[in-house]
């Protein structure tokens, strides 16, 4: 998940403007990077969703990108996914800043309509925060909310503390008409 940051930090230079070019570039590394990628006897299978803006997709959903993994370890088969908000965050320091908070817990309430499991991608210029989106919904301040590293979230999901079983597909047209659905 790191060497996908990375890759694509190399790609698209600094996080600044909108964030669909930098969540399509992500996606496209993610894939790349974990899909098939066995360790310890841990394999993953990664299969990500960009929702689509003109047709009202990310709108009706409220997330820009949908993400389901299969784990496997020797065996043990767990499936699950997540929704995903992608933003830029503002904050050039430690903490977190967007264009508008009022618009992001609008998405963060839409996502929490189809899953508990949805969160906050905050790319900046040293890394990504990741931030719940029900914490986003209780007003505090984004800087004052918990959040975790790309790395650390992805950790939770292969520990199973993170993703929802019913989010799950095994492959890119399985996700997208689940997306639809």
């Amino acid at each position: 998940v790191a060497e996908a940051e990375r890759l694509t930090r190399r790609v698209v230079g600094d996080v600044t403007g909108r964030e669909e070019k930098y969540t399509e570039v992500f996606r496209a590394h993610l894939e790349q990077q974990l899909n098939g990628f066995s360790e310890g006897g841990v394999c993953w299978k990664v299969i990500t969703y960009t929702t689509d803006k003109q047709s009202g997709q990310e709108t009706r959903v409220g997330a820009d990108l949908v993400i389901s993994v299969d784990i496997d370890l020797d065996g043990f088969r767990q499936s699950k996914g997540f929704l995903v908000q992608a933003k830029v965050n503002k904050n050039v320091r430690h903490g977190v800043s967007v264009d508008s908070n009022a618009r992001l817990r609008k998405q963060c309430r839409t996502m929490r309509k189809h899953t508990i499991e949805a969160y906050v991608f905050a790319y900046g210029r040293q890394s990504t925060k990741v931030l719940k989106a029900i914490n986003v919904l209780t007003r505090a301040p984004l800087s004052n909310i918990s959040n975790k590293s790309i790395g650390e979230f992805f950790g939770d999901v292969m520990m199973c503390w993170a993703g929802d079983p019913d989010l799950r597909a095994h492959s890119h047209r399985e996700l997208e008409n689940l997306v639809k659905k």
